[in-house]
């Protein structure tokens, strides 16, 4: 058992400031978790940890 967290990443070309693109990067993750349960209880942690995070570009 194990978990996977990925953030969606934004990004803006320089030559062409108004073509966006999103993607996905991987944050955390952990695997050989010995019972569903905990693993479920782990990835929910991990989670709500960078759900939380306040990722508003600064200017």
């Amino acid at each position: 058992m194990g978990f996977f967290v990925e953030e969606r990443i934004g990004s803006r070309r320089v030559d062409d400031p108004d073509d966006a693109m999103q993607t996905f990067e991987h944050v955390d993750s952990c695997t050989g978790l010995s019972t569903t349960p905990y693993a479920q209880a782990q990835a929910r942690e991990a989670l709500a940890f960078y759900a939380s995070r306040d990722t508003t570009p600064t200017a």
